[in-house]
């Protein structure tokens, strides 16, 4: 009984060890080309399988497989999809590491207008200008209460705007023309007038004008129009 019992023992290692000896394993890390640092969370997965894992926080992976082809794809938002083909052999120990670039996503800027009640565009009365900074540099324009001086509707009376002859600031009621950069506004109760050398002229990418009353969505401070300043993202291209 006990030899029957022994040889059972002795085959089923020999068969488990048989089993194992057929996979292969592929490990690696992946690491981030430009900071040189680890990155976690990555996808990685066998294409037309089910099998996957994700790195760790040391950016460490580990998959069993059968010996063969495969397609190995690493994706994730941050570095797109990446794909690479590996053979393993039975009982292969296989070391793929990887340095990825980050994938850039460009937006493109839009201006979104909304109201307080639904309206046809060709029913919206409220008007927008846009300056772009070409205009800004061919008129030489030293700051943005210069530059403003383009817009047609928009005057600057004693360093305070003034859209289609509404005054820009009345006592007792505060401002009445919005002046805000990156939607952020420019001027808190106790600001008083605007300080246009707060606005840096050389890193504008836009300026809006929103002639009429845009009191629904800014407020009361809004009554005459809005002038938003929006700052240009920075770029690749030096500059000095």
């Amino acid at each position: 009984m006990n030899i029957r019992f022994t040889l059972w023992l002795v085959c089923s290692f020999m068969l488990t060890l048989g089993a194992f000896a057929q996979k292969a394993t592929i490990k690696g890390k992946v690491t981030d080309q430009q900071t040189k640092e680890p990155v976690p969370f990555l996808n990685v997965s066998v294409e037309g399988t089910s099998i996957g894992t994700a790195t760790d926080f040391e950016g460490n992976y580990e998959l069993s497989l059968d010996a063969g082809t495969y397609n190995i794809i690493f994706s994730s938002v941050d570095y797109g999809k990446i794909k690479e083909k590996v053979v393993l052999k039975a009982g292969e120990n296989k070391r793929l590491d990887l340095f990825l670039e980050l994938k850039a996503v460009e937006i493109e800027m839009f201006v979104k207008s909304e109201g307080k009640f639904e309206k046809r565009l060709d029913e919206v009365t409220v008007s927008l200008e846009v300056l772009k900074p070409n205009i800004i540099q061919n008129k030489n324009a030293t700051s943005a209460e210069q530059s403003l001086q383009q817009v047609p509707g928009v005057t600057i009376v004693d360093n305070e705007p003034q859209i289609r002859a509404g005054s820009g600031y009345s006592f007792g009621a505060g401002s009445r023309v919005m002046i805000m950069v990156d939607d952020v506004p420019l001027l808190s109760g106790d600001a008083g007038r605007p300080t246009w050398g707060f606005i840096p002229l050389e890193n504008i990418e836009q300026i809006e004008v929103i002639k009429g009353a845009s009191s629904v969505l800014y407020g009361s401070a809004a009554l005459n129009g809005v002038i938003n300043v929006r700052t240009a993202y920075p770029k690749d291209k030096p500059m000095t």
